[in-house]
């Protein structure tokens, strides 16, 4: 009865996982992902024709066939969604990173808005310890930016919460170079940024051989979500005419920025959450799916329940204390819904106890559906992983997959039920122990400006 009653308040509400139709959000997720290959003016004809909002689909200009280079010191700067991380780092001949001076910093406008100047000269207070080390700087910059030809990179907006709006628009290594400068610090470096997906993709790569394996994937799951693919380059379109002949003949990594993907169907209450967003109307599939909103959209579901007179008087009493939901929170109640967890304790019966656990399982069972297109979406478009013997390697990087209860078996289900059993496409899960340094340090010494 209880069950029952749960999943009438989903269905009525546009909320059952039951609902999310995987193929049609595949092909729905493959069109954004093409027409963001196209020309600006002619994809946004054809996304207004289509009804679909087209993803960023970036180029990196970096070549996933260099090899990796060996004894070579690099300074990696890892900017994530919480922390910004510093190293130096030296991949050793037999495959073994070194990494020294490291060191964990809070992520610039994660605390408090900043100005461009606040932001940049932030990065150069961290980088100051190490900058004699390398003349190479690896910058995993996870926030969505057009990385330029000379691998450089313009920050198009900041998602996570972060607060620096005069920082959107500038180029990260020109704009580093000039507080370096600005602080009377050695500022000709040669600066390579990517996105952390394509670190983790390099990263991966960098421990595994090709001819093993089909192909990778980068997949981050954690503060945010985003996925990078290695794609034909003459199929990125919209870079054909700026290019030379010889980049149009090799393989190139993109980073989709699926976290902008807009799904087929959008609830009241989502739309409730992502208008008290600091950017409401973007970054939909990432706020259905990523750490840092998971706890945020149980919060407006809950108290949506509450409105429904689903749980008890002394659970609404309790729940009207509690501002703040995480997905920590989530992760506590499910381990332990008999526990000392702030969700455990505003339970008065099981009744209240199981109709919260109907709906936090829910809300983790769509998010896996979700995150699962998103996979399933990089491998047909790369046209990858048909050989069960040579699986396409999908490093996956983030604490929401790694930390919380049910994020990984419900995407185990759905990877072997969709992307197996139904699409016949074989992956390899792989973890990196420090992947974004790696595919950082990677990245800047084998694909070095010309």
């Amino acid at each position: 009865m209880t069950k029952s009653k749960v999943q009438a308040f989903l269905q009525k509400y546009d909320l059952d996982a039951d609902k999310v139709d995987l193929s049609a959000e595949l092909e729905h997720f493959l069109l954004s992902m093409s027409l963001g290959l196209l020309p600006e003016q002619e994809a946004d004809q054809k996304a207004q024709e289509r009804g679909v909002m087209p993803l960023a689909m970036l180029p990196t200009f970096i070549d996933i066939e260099n090899k990796v280079p060996f004894e070579k010191p690099c300074i990696v700067l890892d900017a994530g969604g919480t922390n910004f991380r510093v190293a130096v780092l030296t991949m050793h001949s037999d495959r073994e990173p070194e990494i020294t001076n490291y060191e964990v910093y809070p992520m610039p406008g994660s605390d408090g808005e900043l100005s461009k100047l606040e932001f940049y000269d932030k990065i150069v207070e961290f980088l100051r310890p190490v900058i004699n080390l390398s003349d190479n700087i690896g910058f995993c910059f996870s926030y969505p930016a057009e990385i330029t030809a000379n691998r450089d990179g313009r920050v198009l907006s900041f998602t996570k919460e972060v607060r620096a709006p005069e920082v959107v628009g500038s180029l990260i290594g020109v704009d580093l170079k000039e507080a370096l400068k600005r602080h009377n610090l050695p500022f000709d470096k040669n600066i390579c940024i990517l996105n952390d997906t394509v670190a983790a993709l390099l990263g991966g790569r960098a421990f595994l051989s090709e001819e093993v394996y089909d192909s990778f994937i980068g997949y981050i799951l954690g503060t945010g979500i985003n996925l990078a693919y290695v794609e034909t380059s003459n199929d990125i379109v919209k870079i054909r005419k700026s290019v030379s002949p010889e980049v149009l003949s090799g393989r190139m990594i993109i980073n989709t920025e699926s976290g902008y993907y807009c799904p087929l169907q959008t609830s009241a209450i989502e739309q409730e959450m992502d208008e008290g967003t600091s950017d409401p109307g973007h970054s939909l599939f990432e706020k259905r799916i990523s750490g840092r909103y998971l706890g945020l959209l149980s919060l407006y579901i809950i108290r949506r329940a509450i409105e429904e007179h689903l749980f008890s008087t002394f659970f609404v009493t309790n729940f009207e204390h509690i501002s703040q939901v995480t997905t920590k929170d989530l992760d506590d109640y499910m381990r332990s819904p008999f526990g000392q967890g702030k969700l455990s304790q505003a339970c008065a019966n099981d009744i209240d106890r199981s109709i919260l656990y109907y709906l936090i399982d829910n809300v983790f069972e769509r998010a896996s559906k979700y995150a699962v297109v998103a996979l399933a979406a990089a491998l047909v478009k790369a046209d990858t992983g048909k050989n069960p013997l040579k699986p396409t390697v999908v490093t996956i990087d983030g604490s929401t997959y790694y930390k919380s209860l049910l994020i990984q078996s419900k995407m185990a289900y759905y990877i072997r039920s969709f992307i197996n059993n139904e699409l016949h496409l074989y992956v390899k899960l792989n973890k990196t122990e420090n992947g974004n340094l790696v595919g950082a340090a990677i990245a800047a010494l084998t694909n070095k400006k010309d």
